[in-house]
């Protein structure tokens, strides 16, 4: 069974940098897992301090 192009990784991650570049969105980052479910989302500068990697952009 071939794969649709959403399921690789590298598509997806392509179409949201497209998408974060159309919208202009600035400072994306993956956190190095993911927050609990029901976990309050960090404001701006909480995520700032955030231990992230950016590595999967190159």
């Amino acid at each position: 069974m071939d794969a649709f192009p959403r399921d690789n990784i590298a598509t997806v991650q392509q179409d949201f940098l497209e998408l974060m570049h159309d919208c202009h969105v600035h400072d994306i980052c993956l956190l190095p897992r993911p927050l609990p479910e029901h976990a309050v989302l960090p404001n701006y500068v909480q995520a700032q301090q955030l231990k992230t990697r950016q590595d999967w952009l190159n």
